[in-house]
């Protein structure tokens, strides 16, 4: 009876081994780079030894925190996510070493929010081209999001889009002021002047002033006179944040008192406090608030933040933990066995999204469009802060 139940019994239990062996292949087999049985890999790089280490150590931090939450939360769909960071001194050739690694040799699933415009340039290609998601890198760049290319998908407006959105704010809640440009002809201040130069044109304005700036040839002094002479309401700077404070200084010296507008590269809560009296009322257009500890929808951020690295939170952390959010977000939605093909194709259809517990502006892709936000916030300096405007509040000095 015995020898006779073994024979019946032994194909099945061969079968059913055969079965659960496959079915554990299966699961094992990853479908895309990046995918494992338990944990997804997801790599930056940014600065963490160059001139733009305090930023690159804020956007590690900033990935880092939302990781971790993320996977102390139980994780994605039932596995973790493992972040790699790699330093690249802020420097191009480092760059496409270090992401030439994360993509061959680490395997990550995608780059997540790289940092600088010099080594974001270096990198992408060397991504790209190995079938991996480049997402949300930190530059104004327009080649974070143009061309059109289906696995890369970037969230900053270029300065060009910034000084069109800031002037588009200032213009409709001040009428038709009489606007001008100093900058130098580098690509950054032909970007900030065709930025003015288009809100004018589209709404039928010609430009009061274009001042060309040239380091050491011309003083601060001389540029101020005559764009007051020109009776210029609104000075667009496409200059450097130390030299937008020292002509903001001359300003304050003259008792002239215009609107000043900056890029996003002034906005910085440093730039507020040092600045001190001489700066305020700059505006600036930027992407998300200041993270101050006492903002009523920040300040749980900002505690867990400083609990964790026994740092004060900046603005390269505060966006960086948006961005990782917004990607496990996606990540979620994919399903258990994700691609980089099905992320993209979420990002491209979901619609607007906007972070539940941060706030700000929505983020929105489409597919003939990967970059998500194409506006901003306006923000004034007052009493040594930014303070995030409503679209009426635009209104001169006192």
């Amino acid at each position: 009876m015995h020898v006779a139940v073994a024979r019946r019994t032994a194909p099945s239990l061969l079968a059913c081994a055969i079965a659960m062996t496959c079915v554990a292949s299966a699961d094992a087999q990853p479908i895309a780079q990046g995918v494992l049985e338990h944990e997804i890999v997801v790599g930056s790089h940014v600065d963490l030894t160059g001139p733009l280490a305090p930023w690159g150590k804020a956007v590690s931090n900033g990935l880092q925190l939302a990781i971790e939450e993320a996977n102390r939360a139980g994780g994605v769909n039932g596995r973790t996510i493992r972040l790699i960071v790699k330093d690249d001194a802020y420097d191009p050739a480092q760059a496409a070493s270090v992401v030439r690694q994360l993509v061959t040799q680490d395997r990550v699933f995608a780059i997540l929010s790289p940092l600088g415009t010099q080594t974001v340039t270096a990198s992408l290609h060397e991504v790209l081209s190995r079938g991996v998601l480049y997402l949300f890198p930190m530059t104004a760049s327009a080649e974070a999001h143009s061309p059109l290319v289906p696995l890369k998908f970037a969230l900053t407006p270029t300065h060009e889009m910034e000084v069109q959105e800031g002037l588009r704010r200032i213009l409709n809640a001040r009428g038709p002021l009489k606007v001008g440009v100093i900058a130098p002809n580098d690509a950054f201040g032909r970007e900030v002047g065709e930025g003015a130069v288009n809100e004018l044109q589209r709404r039928g304005l010609a430009l009061g002033a274009m001042l060309p700036f040239s380091r050491g040839q011309e003083t601060l002094q001389s540029i101020a006179t005559k764009l007051r002479n020109e009776r210029i309401d609104v000075v667009v700077l496409g200059i450097e944040p130390e030299e937008t404070l020292a002509l903001l200084r001359v300003a304050q010296a003259m008792r002239w008192r215009p609107l000043f507008l900056c890029t996003s590269t002034c906005y910085a809560p440093e730039f507020a406090t040092l600045g001190a009296a001489d700066a305020e009322g700059l505006l600036a257009v930027g992407q998300v608030s200041i993270p101050y500890a006492d903002d009523p929808k920040l300040r749980a951020w900002v505690k867990r933040y400083e609990v964790r690295f026994s740092a004060v939170p900046t603005l390269q952390a505060l966006t960086a933990y948006r961005n990782a959010r917004l990607f496990l977000s996606v990540l979620r939605q994919a399903g258990r066995m994700p691609t980089q093909a099905s992320v993209a194709n979420i990002l491209e259809t979901r619609g607007s999204w906007t972070d539940p517990e941060l706030g700000g502006l929505p983020i929105e892709f489409t597919p003939k469009d990967h970059l998500g936000g194409h506006s901003g916030l306006l923000a004034q300096v007052r009493g040594g802060r930014w303070v995030a405007l409503a679209d009426n509040l635009v209104s001169p000095l006192p």
